[in-house]
């Protein structure tokens, strides 16, 4: 943890990778106009989007934990990708990530670059040395 420091992240997806989630409760987003379909924490985020979330979380986790990390969830039609803005900051330093990626064709409500980093996550596991 970073200590006194705060942290937000927007993730922004097309609306069919987010239609179908418990938060939205049967609603089914524009496929003509961006909107903001959820703000408030990544811990808050997690039941209502548990296929979506993973990189709020593991962000949170890794940083200002999930009670404090402020989330915030876009549907944007025509999106091709599904893009991640990290911000972290404390009176020292500012940290921005951005990480951009295609859906996974099997689970449109997630990326490819999670099944990446769950396979480097176990390699980590079973090695004498691990990376970060």
């Amino acid at each position: 943890m970073m200590g006194e420091a705060e942290g937000i992240i927007e993730s922004v997806k097309a609306p069919e990778s987010l239609n179908g989630v418990p938060f939205l409760q049967g609603r089914i987003l524009s496929e003509i106009k961006q909107e903001t379909v959820f703000e408030g924490t990544a811990e808050e985020a997690i039941d209502g989007f548990p296929k979506n979330v993973n990189v709020a979380v593991s962000s949170a986790l890794s940083s200002v934990g999930v009670e404090n990390m402020k989330t915030r969830i876009v549907s944007c039609p025509g999106m091709k990708e599904n893009m991640h803005r990290v911000t972290v900051k404390n009176n020292m330093v500012r940290a921005v990530l951005e990480v951009s990626s295609k859906p996974d064709p099997a689970n449109p409500k997630s990326s490819m670059i999670t099944a990446w980093s769950i396979a480097s996550l176990l390699e980590n596991l079973a090695a004498a040395i691990e990376f970060y």
